[in-house]
């Protein structure tokens, strides 16, 4: 029995992740997942690109985040994905809130 049995334990199962494998691409919570090339960024919903973005673009990139935790993303697995942190993303939600 090859595969993810004999590291599981009693009740526990494997989370599917259909972006597994898929150089460049991460899932970022909700069907969400974030693709990075260069200075682009695109984010897709269940597959279907919804946003694109210019990583060089310092007010686009916070737009960016802003919307995509209001579509669902995790935060931790945002941050990561951008390499920035997760304080960064909360402070641009809050200035967010102040316009």
């Amino acid at each position: 029995m090859g595969g993810l049995e004999g590291r599981l334990g009693v009740g526990q199962c494997a989370e599917f992740d259909p972006l597994r494998g898929q150089k460049g691409r991460a899932n970022i919570g909700r069907d969400l997942a974030l693709e990075q090339n260069g200075r682009r960024a695109w984010l897709y919903r269940r597959g279907v690109l919804i946003k694109d973005l210019d990583l060089y673009d310092p007010v686009a990139t916070r737009l960016f985040v802003v919307e995509s935790v209001e579509l669902g993303a995790n935060q931790s697995r945002l941050a990561a994905a951008l390499s920035i942190s997760r304080q960064t993303i909360h402070n641009y939600r809050q200035i967010k809130k102040h316009f």
